[in-house]
């Protein structure tokens, strides 16, 4: 591995900045949008206090971040 860890989205970012190709920057603004909006849910969740109606809270936040956003 490298000695320095570059976060995927920086690397994804730097990497849709250096191309030309349509697809490319396509496919890599789709996948920086989807890991940001993961991570949004991410942080949302970890807010959750722990108890018994959390299960069905989560699951609403886990819903919501793998639902196609349109």
């Amino acid at each position: 591995g490298s000695a320095m860890v570059m976060d995927i989205v920086d690397l994804m970012q730097r990497t849709l900045d250096r191309t030309n190709d349509p697809y490319a920057i396509f496919a890599l603004d789709r996948g920086i949008t989807e890991i940001e909006r993961l991570r949004e849910a991410l942080k949302s969740i970890s807010k959750i206090p722990n108890s018994e109606s959390a299960y069905g809270i989560i699951q609403v936040f886990v819903d919501d971040a793998l639902k196609e956003k349109e």
